[in-house]
């Protein structure tokens, strides 16, 4: 039952609307309420718990939109039937924009009044089952929390997440209790490959499940972290608060004794350092990672901070490997704009490392452009030419500062971008002629965008992108024109002699009515006006 509100200074109105709702629609439409003041009516359209207003636009005031906008703001799901003079048709037509579905004039028609009714019933129909919907989907999503959890967690740690502000709203969001600082703690199970040869896969899964739940039972007398599955066969922790070396190191230490008390499992931890910015999380991660590759010399079933394994090391793990990957991969594609932004960020991480080693820069240059090089080879795009024009070994072996590396990078991804493009220019030009030749040659076959694109190793869009940039207009149309331009040629040619049926068969379309239709709405004419427009 849809309840409605009538809202009309004149009394008699409001009277006669809701007894013909009663008589006409008292099935689906329920009055609840008149109003004939608009004294904080917004206040009274909500407690009234209406679906639907049926007023006059003028009830709403010299403000009419702005009051509408406001309701559509409190009361999105409201929807209003305005009605007017022929004078306020502007503003009637503009309500539309505001949650009005539909409008009538003065004096309003008993079977304007049923038109709007049932477009409403329709429409306040379709937004109970969206709601409907939602209710559902927000059910659902409230009992896979966790999952969304786990990839925020997984996607932190990897640094995809770049933003503090988003972080610390993620961990509010997902109730995560960790302060600055943060440290990142690996639980790796020792000799796993070993173990699970004995497991069946539901209990490999119970056992590193059993992993994290012992190593809850430490954080949640830390009231400080946060430990997730991160790999089938070790544990992330992500521990927060100012602790000390030695703190960090008893805590390690109690979580591995822990496990082997209550679970016989052998565990090795490595621990990255504590950074005071959640964004270095996954500078932590990269060294508590790097750590467990350590136990050739210290061991397993051990804890390895990171600086007793590297102790001098303040660039590997800040460095932005992904942005590097980013870099080659948009410069290969000749994104000179996205290749841009990632060369500055990749700058912007180094100058963050401090004083860096000699020698390094030129090494960092040389693996860039080796990656371009090598990705350009896999995608059979060669960059000889470019490369032993701007390319120089003594030139790197140079470069000392980041400013000078910045500016011999950014000068060689710009030309090998250009370059790039000139080569896609060239193919876009191939592929457009000989997909143009096929048309004009093979013009009576099925030619489809997606199987042509198929044909000739390209994307549909693209194709098509092609067509409206060098004909202006879409391949579809294209086809259809040649076709068109064949069946003119015919009946100039040849008069009365071929009827429609033969050149509609001869030019691909099988039937005769759809090929004068497309005649028509293409050539401006029907087929026998232009028969005898060429006789004369």
């Amino acid at each position: 039952m849809i309840k409605v509100l009538i809202a009309d200074f004149d009394s008699d109105t409001c009277k006669n609307f809701r007894t013909y709702i009663k008589l006409s629609f008292q099935q689906n439409f329920r009055v609840v309420k008149t109003v004939e003041t608009n004294k904080d009516f917004i206040k009274v359209l909500t407690e009234s718990g209406a679906d639907l207003v049926i007023a006059d636009i003028k009830f709403l005031g010299t403000l009419a939109l702005r009051t509408l906008n406001d309701v559509s703001e409190v009361l999105p799901n409201i929807r209003f039937i305005l009605y007017g003079m022929y004078d306020d048709s502007d503003y009637l037509q503009k309500s539309m924009d505001f949650n009005c579905i539909q409008y009538m004039f003065k004096p309003v028609k008993p079977a304007d009044l049923d038109r709007c009714l049932q477009v409403a019933e329709k429409v306040l129909k379709d937004i109970e089952q969206k709601n409907e919907e939602n209710k559902y989907l927000l059910s659902l999503y409230d009992k896979n929390l966790v999952v969304f959890e786990d990839r925020f967690l997984i996607n932190l740690i990897h640094g995809h997440l770049e933003s503090e502000r988003e972080i610390k709203k993620s961990f509010e969001y997902f109730n995560i209790n960790i302060i600055p600082d943060y440290t990142v703690f690996i639980v790796k199970v020792d000799n796993f490959r070993q173990i699970i040869l004995t497991l069946e896969e539901k209990e490999k899964q119970l056992m590193i499940f059993n992993v994290l739940l012992k190593i809850n039972t430490i954080l949640d007398e830390l009231k400080n972290g946060k430990a997730f599955i991160n790999h089938f066969n070790a544990v992330t922790v992500i521990v927060g608060g100012s602790l000390s070396f030695q703190e960090m190191y008893d805590l390690a230490t109690r979580i591995k004794e822990f496990i082997l008390k209550n679970i016989r499992i052998e565990v090795t931890i490595g621990i990255g350092n504590s950074y005071n910015k959640a964004t270095e999380i996954p500078v932590s991660y990269k060294q508590a990672k790097a750590a467990l590759r350590y136990t050739n010399i210290f061991g397993s079933n051990a804890i390895i901070p990171i600086d007793y394994a590297e102790p001098s090391n303040n660039i590997t793990y800040r460095y932005p490997l992904k942005k590097e990957e980013l870099l080659v991969y948009t410069t290969v594609v000749g994104d000179f704009s996205s290749a841009e932004k990632r060369l500055l960020e990749i700058m912007e991480a180094l100058k963050a490392c401090g004083t860096l080693p000699d020698k390094l820069l030129p090494k960092i240059i040389l693996d860039i452009l080796i990656s371009i090089n090598r990705n350009a080879s896999e995608q059979n795009v060669e960059l000889d030419d470019i490369f032993s024009k701007f390319f120089s070994v003594r030139v790197i072996s140079g470069i000392k500062t980041l400013e000078e590396a910045y500016h011999y990078l950014h000068e060689m991804i710009l030309n090998t971008c250009e370059y790039i493009k000139n080569n896609q220019n060239n193919r876009d030009h191939k592929i457009y002629n000989e997909v143009k030749q096929f048309v004009l040659d093979r013009y009576f076959e099925n030619l489809t965008l997606f199987k042509m694109a198929y044909k000739f190793n390209c994307t549909p869009d693209y194709l098509n992108r092609l067509f409206l940039e060098k004909e202006k207009k879409s391949f579809y149309d294209f086809v259809i024109l040649s076709r068109l331009d064949v069946a003119k040629r015919l009946i100039a040619e040849s008069g009365s002699e071929i009827d429609d049926e033969n050149i509609a068969y001869r030019i691909g379309y099988e039937d005769i009515k759809y090929f004068r239709s497309i005649f028509r709405q293409y050539v401006g004419i029907n087929i026998t006006d232009y028969r005898n427009m060429n006789k004369k």
